[in-house]
C-alpha cells in the first residue's frame, strides 16, 4: 500500500506540472510572449549581447537585424556551432564560441537531440562538448559588461546562474532572459533558490514559469 501511494503521488505531481506548463505556455502564446524576447529599443550598436545556447542562431539573427549589437554566441554542440559559424560568416560584430560557459573548465556530454540536446539525459546518441569557466573566459574575450544575457541551455542554467551570482559577474549584466527547464521536482527547488538569489541584484519584469522569464538589474 505504501508503494502504491508513492507511485500515485509521483504520477499526480507529474500531471500537475504538465497542467501548469500547458497553462503557462498557452498564456505565453496568448500574450504574444515571443515578441518580448526581441524588444529592446534602448540598444545601440555598442551594446554586448551574449547568447548561451545559440542552436542555429535564429534568436541572435533577430536581435542583430533589429539592433546590430555586438553578439557573442555560445554553442557547445559541435554540429550547431558549425551551423552558426556558417550562418554568420563575414559578420564582424558576431563572435561564435564553440564552448559552454560553466563553473569549471572541462568536458561534458550532450544528448544529440536537436534543440532539446541536454546534459541531463544520456538517452540515445551523445556528443562530447567543452566547457570553460565563465569569469576567466569572459575576461579573456574582453566582455566586462553585458546588456543582455539570453540563456536556453537545457538544464545548464542550474549551474551557470549560481556561478555568475556567486562570483559577482551577475552585477555586470543588465538584462537576463532565461528558460528554466524542469526534468524533476528538484529543478523546481533549484529554480526557486536561483530566483531568490537573483532578486538581490535584479528584478523580475515578467515570468511564464518554465517557459521564459526576464530579469533587469536594479
Amino acid at each position: 500500500m505504501g508503494l502504491w501511494k508513492s507511485i500515485t503521488k509521483r504520477l499526480s505531481g507529474a500531471h500537475s506540472y504538465q497542467k501548469l506548463h500547458s497553462s503557462e505556455h498557452q498564456r505565453w502564446l496568448d500574450d504574444r510572449g515571443e515578441e518580448r524576447r526581441y524588444f529592446f529599443p534602448e540598444f545601440t550598436a555598442s551594446d554586448v549581447v551574449v547568447d548561451l545556447g545559440g542552436y542555429e542562431g535564429k534568436w541572435a539573427a533577430g536581435i542583430l537585424e533589429k539592433y546590430n549589437v555586438q553578439m557573442h554566441i555560445f554553442e557547445a554542440h559541435p554540429k550547431f556551432a558549425r551551423a552558426v559559424q556558417d550562418r554568420f560568416a563575414g559578420w564582424d560584430n558576431v563572435f561564435i564560441h564553440p564552448v559552454a560557459l560553466a563553473s569549471n573548465q572541462g568536458s561534458f556530454t550532450l544528448s544529440d537531440d536537436g534543440d532539446a540536446s541536454s546534459s541531463t539525459t544520456t538517452a540515445g546518441p551523445i556528443v562530447t562538448c567543452r566547457s570553460v569557466e565563465a569569469v576567466a573566459y569572459l575576461n579573456q574575450i574582453g566582455v566586462r559588461h553585458i546588456a543582455l544575457l539570453k540563456i536556453n541551455i537545457e538544464g545548464g542554467e542550474y549551474e551557470i546562474l549560481p556561478h555568475l551570482i556567486s562570483t559577482g559577474i551577475i552585477s555586470g549584466i543588465d538584462i537576463i532572459q532565461v528558460q528554466f527547464h524542469r526534468y524533476s521536482r528538484k529543478d523546481e527547488v533549484a529554480r526557486d533558490a536561483i530566483r531568490r538569489a537573483l532578486s538581490t541584484t535584479h528584478e523580475c519584469q515578467w515570468c511564464y514559469k518554465f517557459v521564459w522569464e526576464e530579469w533587469r538589474r536594479k
